[in-house]
């Protein structure tokens, strides 16, 4: 299926799993070093990932007859629920710093943005499959 992707939607999840992995080590180094209770964290991927797979829904995926290729377009909720998405990657801290205190704020944050990565890669994956799926009959 990996020819089957456009390049631009290769790159993004691609970027999108590299971005995962830093975030996923910046929260395991901060629940080592601040010593903080990893159910926070845990929590927060979850949630992440679920938040995750709704962003993904922002792209419009479709089968492209002419290069064989599944691409992406936004349309106009993609906008709104990235706009969102924004809003909570920039105050990501604050809103976590409701629900918890003190050092497992960072550690937290960082968990939360690797499942919204996660959960983007997955619901992007599993759209592009099924697409690339319905297509191939």
């Amino acid at each position: 299926m990996k020819n089957a992707l456009h390049k631009g939607l290769r790159l993004r999840l691609w970027f999108y799993f590299v971005l995962v992995i830093a975030e996923v080590g910046l929260a395991l180094s901060h629940v080592v070093e601040d010593h903080v209770f990893a159910l926070y964290p845990l929590v927060a991927i979850a949630v992440g990932i679920w938040f995750g797979k709704f962003v993904a829904k922002a792209f419009h995926i479709s089968w492209n007859e002419e290069t064989e290729e599944v691409v992406t377009r936004w349309d106009k909720y993609g906008i709104i629920i990235l706009v969102l998405s924004g809003i909570l990657e920039l105050f990501k801290e604050e809103i976590v710093s409701y629900f918890i205190n003190g050092s497992a704020v960072i550690a937290t944050s960082f968990a939360l943005i690797a499942g919204i990565m996660y959960g983007r890669i997955v619901g992007l994956s599993d759209r592009a499959a099924r697409i690339y799926g319905e297509n191939q009959e």
